[in-house]
């Protein structure tokens, strides 16, 4: 897996795999102990059409696992079929 920095992270788009824009990302939720990413922060953009409901944090920015991430490059595609499963358990 490539090593991305996280300072080069923040301000990336995030859309899905069906290309629906999510927001900016604007921050990282870690573990601390073992140093996993559990999950990214997202600021939505006026235009967002996501079918998903997504958690959001007390700031009311959208709060999406880290194991829908399918890919970061020029911007961060999640997987909306895996939002579907973890709003279904």
């Amino acid at each position: 897996m490539v090593k991305v920095l996280a300072t080069n992270l923040s301000g990336k788009q995030v859309f899905t795999d069906r290309g629906n824009v999510i927001g900016k990302l604007v921050d990282l939720n870690i573990k601390l102990k073992s140093g996993k990413v559990e999950s990214i922060v997202v600021r939505a953009e006026d235009d967002t059409k996501v079918s998903v409901p997504l958690e959001r944090d007390k700031d009311g920015l959208f709060v999406v696992p880290y194991d829908a991430v399918i890919a970061v490059k020029e911007g961060v595609v999640v997987s909306e079929d895996r939002l579907f499963e973890r709003t279904s358990i």
